[in-house]
């Protein structure tokens, strides 16, 4: 028997629930997580990656904050057996399904993250307009000039 099979099970018999029995569901979930989290001890990291550890999370306006601890990947340093760098704090928003992250540093502090987003223009190199059309344009531009 796999470890899974009691969740399998579970997932089987809810999709044969009616509205009012999910819905019923639904409150006695929330009501269990709640009791869960705070049975959950505050104070203790969450390890994210093998090189960052969460020691705090904060959600505030669509942006999520946290306070972790880092591996800098350098040979040789202190932290090549335990993140031990910072507590930094970085900032988590998702923009077209994509993820963005930005580093703020040691104080906490909230980003703006309508700066972070502003539409990024390709730099004139990258259109590709022929010698002539240039010229004639600037010609053009210089003769309404003077």
């Amino acid at each position: 028997m796999s470890h899974c099979q009691p969740i399998e099970d579970l997932r089987a018999a809810l999709v044969k629930l009616n509205l009012e029995q999910a819905q019923l569901l639904h409150c006695d979930l929330e009501n269990l997580i709640e009791q869960l989290q705070a049975l959950k001890p505050q104070h203790q990291p969450t390890v994210v990656k093998a090189h960052r550890v969460v020691q705090q999370v904060r959600h505030i306006e669509g942006v999520t904050y946290q306070l972790e601890r880092v591996k800098c990947g350098k040979e040789g340093c202190k932290c090549t057996d335990a993140p031990t760098h910072g507590p930094y704090w970085y900032a988590y928003w998702r923009v077209n399904d994509r993820q963005k992250t930005r580093y703020i540093g040691k104080r906490f502090k909230t980003v703006n993250i309508l700066e972070q987003t502003k539409p990024q223009f390709s730099p004139a190199s990258t259109y590709k307009l022929p010698l002539k059309v240039v010229k004639q344009a600037t010609e053009e531009l210089v003769s309404t000039l003077y």
